[in-house]
Protein backbone atom coordinates (compact mmCIF):
# COMPACT_ATOMS: atom_id res chain seq x y z
CA UNK A 1 0.00 0.00 0.00
CA UNK A 2 1.37 3.75 -0.94
CA UNK A 3 1.81 5.97 2.22
CA UNK A 4 -1.19 8.01 0.44
CA UNK A 5 -3.14 5.14 0.78
CA UNK A 6 -2.24 4.65 4.44
CA UNK A 7 -2.70 8.10 5.27
CA UNK A 8 -5.99 8.39 3.45
CA UNK A 9 -7.25 5.29 5.60
CA UNK A 10 -5.86 6.44 8.95
CA UNK A 11 -7.88 10.08 8.45
CA UNK A 12 -10.85 7.66 7.43
CA UNK A 13 -10.67 5.40 10.65
CA UNK A 14 -10.38 9.02 12.45
CA UNK A 15 -13.39 10.13 11.25
CA UNK A 16 -15.09 6.72 11.80
CA UNK A 17 -13.68 6.73 15.46
CA UNK A 18 -15.16 10.76 16.04
CA UNK A 19 -18.72 9.68 14.37
CA UNK A 20 -19.03 6.60 17.21
CA UNK A 21 -17.51 8.33 19.84
CA UNK A 22 -20.19 11.22 19.10
CA UNK A 23 -22.69 8.75 19.10
CA UNK A 24 -21.62 7.19 21.77
CA UNK A 25 -22.10 10.35 23.61
CA UNK A 26 -25.49 11.09 22.19
CA UNK A 27 -26.64 7.75 23.54
CA UNK A 28 -25.55 8.09 26.82
CA UNK A 29 -26.89 11.29 27.61
CA UNK A 30 -30.10 9.66 25.90
CA UNK A 31 -29.98 6.84 28.25
CA UNK A 32 -29.79 8.97 31.04
CA UNK A 33 -32.80 10.67 30.04
CA UNK A 34 -34.76 7.16 29.78
CA UNK A 35 -33.76 5.74 33.35
CA UNK A 36 -34.80 9.45 34.94
CA UNK A 37 -38.17 8.66 33.18
CA UNK A 38 -37.73 5.29 34.40
CA UNK A 39 -37.48 5.92 37.83
CA UNK A 40 -39.99 9.06 38.02
CA UNK A 41 -42.80 6.44 36.59
CA UNK A 42 -41.67 3.97 39.15
CA UNK A 43 -42.33 6.64 41.66
CA UNK A 44 -45.48 7.25 40.07
CA UNK A 45 -46.51 3.48 39.71
CA UNK A 46 -45.63 3.08 43.53
CA UNK A 47 -47.91 6.12 44.66
CA UNK A 48 -50.88 4.62 42.40
CA UNK A 49 -50.53 1.51 43.92
CA UNK A 50 -50.73 3.00 47.29
CA UNK A 51 -53.78 4.93 46.61
CA UNK A 52 -55.40 2.03 45.50
CA UNK A 53 -54.59 0.15 48.37
CA UNK A 54 -55.82 2.44 50.39
CA UNK A 55 -58.94 2.17 48.08
CA UNK A 56 -59.75 -1.12 48.28
CA UNK A 57 -59.26 -0.79 52.16
CA UNK A 58 -61.60 1.84 52.47
CA UNK A 59 -64.27 0.06 50.85
CA UNK A 60 -64.95 -2.35 53.32
CA UNK A 61 -66.40 -5.45 53.53
CA UNK A 62 -68.34 -8.31 56.00
CA UNK A 63 -67.26 -6.94 59.44
CA UNK A 64 -65.04 -10.10 60.82
CA UNK A 65 -63.95 -10.08 64.09
CA UNK A 66 -62.39 -14.23 64.51
CA UNK A 67 -62.02 -16.66 61.71
CA UNK A 68 -60.89 -20.20 61.38
CA UNK A 69 -59.88 -22.04 58.56
CA UNK A 70 -59.05 -25.22 58.05
CA UNK A 71 -57.98 -27.33 54.76
CA UNK A 72 -55.18 -29.08 53.12
CA UNK A 73 -51.90 -27.96 51.80
CA UNK A 74 -49.98 -30.61 50.14
CA UNK A 75 -51.64 -33.20 50.90
CA UNK A 76 -51.39 -32.19 54.76
CA UNK A 77 -54.65 -31.12 57.18
CA UNK A 78 -53.81 -27.46 57.80
CA UNK A 79 -55.52 -24.71 60.11
CA UNK A 80 -55.71 -21.21 61.31
CA UNK A 81 -57.58 -19.19 63.11
CA UNK A 82 -57.93 -14.99 64.16
CA UNK A 83 -58.84 -14.21 67.73
CA UNK A 84 -58.04 -10.79 69.86
CA UNK A 85 -56.38 -9.59 66.82
CA UNK A 86 -53.80 -12.42 66.53
CA UNK A 87 -53.31 -14.93 63.18
CA UNK A 88 -52.37 -18.59 64.99
CA UNK A 89 -51.84 -20.79 62.17
CA UNK A 90 -49.79 -24.03 61.08
CA UNK A 91 -46.25 -23.20 59.77
CA UNK A 92 -46.71 -24.72 56.16
CA UNK A 93 -50.42 -22.40 55.80
CA UNK A 94 -48.39 -19.58 56.96
CA UNK A 95 -45.31 -20.04 54.51
CA UNK A 96 -47.91 -21.04 51.63
CA UNK A 97 -49.78 -17.47 52.69
CA UNK A 98 -46.73 -15.62 52.56
CA UNK A 99 -46.53 -16.64 49.33
CA UNK A 100 -49.73 -14.37 48.29
CA UNK A 101 -48.56 -11.74 50.44
CA UNK A 102 -45.32 -10.84 48.37
CA UNK A 103 -47.21 -11.51 44.98
CA UNK A 104 -49.66 -9.03 46.71
CA UNK A 105 -52.77 -11.09 45.43
CA UNK A 106 -55.94 -8.99 45.07
CA UNK A 107 -59.35 -11.10 46.08
CA UNK A 108 -61.67 -8.73 44.04
CA UNK A 109 -65.47 -8.98 43.65
CA UNK A 110 -67.67 -6.97 42.26
CA UNK A 111 -71.23 -7.59 43.87
CA UNK A 112 -71.03 -5.16 45.98
CA UNK A 113 -67.77 -3.75 44.57
CA UNK A 114 -64.35 -4.13 46.91
CA UNK A 115 -61.22 -5.45 46.96
CA UNK A 116 -59.01 -6.89 49.68
CA UNK A 117 -55.03 -7.74 49.31
CA UNK A 118 -53.12 -10.28 50.46
CA UNK A 119 -52.16 -9.92 54.06
CA UNK A 120 -51.33 -11.50 57.29
CA UNK A 121 -51.95 -8.71 59.85
CA UNK A 122 -55.48 -7.32 58.77
CA UNK A 123 -58.23 -6.75 58.38
CA UNK A 124 -59.50 -10.17 59.75
CA UNK A 125 -61.17 -10.51 56.53
CA UNK A 126 -58.12 -10.36 54.02
CA UNK A 127 -56.21 -12.39 56.75
CA UNK A 128 -59.12 -15.02 56.41
CA UNK A 129 -59.15 -15.01 52.33
CA UNK A 130 -55.52 -15.43 52.45
CA UNK A 131 -55.70 -18.14 54.56
CA UNK A 132 -58.11 -20.12 52.23
CA UNK A 133 -56.72 -19.13 48.94
CA UNK A 134 -53.05 -21.03 50.13
CA UNK A 135 -55.15 -23.84 51.18
CA UNK A 136 -55.16 -26.23 48.26
CA UNK A 137 -58.48 -27.47 49.31
CA UNK A 138 -60.63 -25.57 51.83
CA UNK A 139 -62.48 -27.89 54.61
CA UNK A 140 -63.93 -25.79 56.80
CA UNK A 141 -64.37 -22.04 57.60
CA UNK A 142 -65.87 -20.49 60.24
CA UNK A 143 -66.69 -16.43 60.15
CA UNK A 144 -67.68 -14.18 63.08
CA UNK A 145 -68.59 -10.79 63.47
CA UNK A 146 -66.99 -8.57 66.05
CA UNK A 147 -69.28 -8.66 68.64
CA UNK A 148 -68.80 -12.50 69.01
CA UNK A 149 -65.07 -12.05 69.17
Amino acid sequence: MSEMATAAARVRARQRSALARSRSRALGAHLTEIRAESELLAERALDLLHACRLQCSRRGGPPVGRFTVEGMVDGEAVGASWADGRLACDELLRSRALLLVDLEEEFVYSDPPRCFIASLDGPPIAVALTMIRACDRVTRILLAPPEAA
